[in-house]
């Protein structure tokens, strides 16, 4: 690979691979084999990412709360006009029998 970027830079051509990348970089073992402890800024970016999600959980829960409320109040409203149609008075004796002609 080193040969392939070293022939391309001398055509004037940009090298399309990354030196940088997983593949040719392997993790960093310790002394005894085992892979290194993580990075401060992995650790870091790794306690944001979960502080993101616990958020996001969070809001979820809200949101869902919320439109339940909403939903109760609803029904709540529904149920609260019915009973006022049922309960609003009703016209008695001779209006029931003959109905007035409209002017």
């Amino acid at each position: 690979m080193a040969a392939l970027g070293i022939l391309l830079s001398r055509r004037g051509l940009h090298c399309w691979f990354n030196w940088f990348s997983p593949l040719l970089l392997s993790q960093p073992l310790g002394q005894d084999g085992r892979p290194a402890p993580p990075m401060k800024g992995q650790l870091r970016r790794k306690a944001q990412r979960e502080k993101f999600a616990r958020r996001v959980v969070l809001l979820s829960q809200e949101m869902d709360a919320g439109l339940q409320a909403w939903q109760l109040r609803q029904q709540e409203k529904l149920q609260e006009e019915k009973r006022k149609q049922q309960n609003a008075l009703k016209p008695k004796g001779a209006l029931l029998q003959n109905p007035r002609p409209s002017q």
